[in-house]
């Protein structure tokens, strides 16, 4: 074993585990806003339903798992066979989120194929849009793609938090400090099968960024803050 393999092994199985334990009560100290209870009752309805959000507020929707256990739900989320994307999935697992792994190009169906069956058994698919390497905040084709392979519609989910760090990663990831408030907007797009790819595409990142840049998310780059 590799000195870098032996590094990642140590951090996934040692450090990852105890490191759990503080951020789940770090989570449990923010406040919760408006968690608008009829349009998730309405989405909880929905057969097949597929999460949209942005890669750098992952941390900020685990507060709102939850809501989905009380509609009977689980989520599931794809994983990059990177070695971040495998830390962060162990750390949903961890959460209750499960997880499974697929291809990183954003065009491929057959990667993600494992996906796709857990969101037709009726499990919340959670998708990053522009994962797992970016451009932040930049909607690629992957999720409309597993969205009409699976029949399901999408809920764009954009969090922000009063107060937080935001690291210097590719994804403009932020962290919402102890006792913030945090919410989450919830939208549910109308199905669009009528629409050529490239057309559902531009919807998904024209809502996506309508809510951003009104809630004025922390995770969106500069060049995308104004219109």
């Amino acid at each position: 074993m590799s000195l870098r393999s032996f590094k990642f092994k140590l951090l996934e199985k040692v450090i990852l585990p105890i490191f759990f334990v503080p951020l789940k009560l770090w989570i449990r100290t923010w406040r919760l806003e408006d968690t608008q209870q009829e349009l998730l009752t309405e989405a909880s309805q929905v057969p097949h339903m597929i999460v949209a959000t942005y890669h750098g507020m992952l941390m900020q929707l685990l507060a709102y798992q939850p809501l989905i256990e009380r509609y009977g739900r689980r989520m599931v989320v794809m994983a990059s066979p990177s070695r971040d994307g495998r830390l962060m999935a162990s750390l949903l697992d961890r959460y209750g989120i499960a997880n499974v792994p697929c291809s990183t190009r954003s065009r491929s169906i057959a990667g993600s194929m494992e996906f796709i069956r857990e969101v037709e058994k009726g499990m919340i698919g959670l998708i990053a849009v522009d994962g797992p390497r970016g451009p932040a905040c930049e909607v690629k084709q992957g999720i409309v793609r597993i969205a009409e392979a699976s029949n399901a519609r999408i809920l764009i989910a954009i969090a922000t938090a009063s107060s937080g760090k935001s690291f210097g990663s590719w994804d403009h990831a932020h962290m919402p400090w102890p006792f913030a408030r945090v919410s989450v907007e919830f939208r549910l797009l109308d199905d669009m099968k009528d629409l050529e790819v490239d057309a559902r595409v531009a919807r998904v990142q024209a809502e996506m960024l309508e809510i951003a840049r009104r809630r004025r998310a922390p995770v969106l780059p500069r060049e995308l803050v104004n219109p």
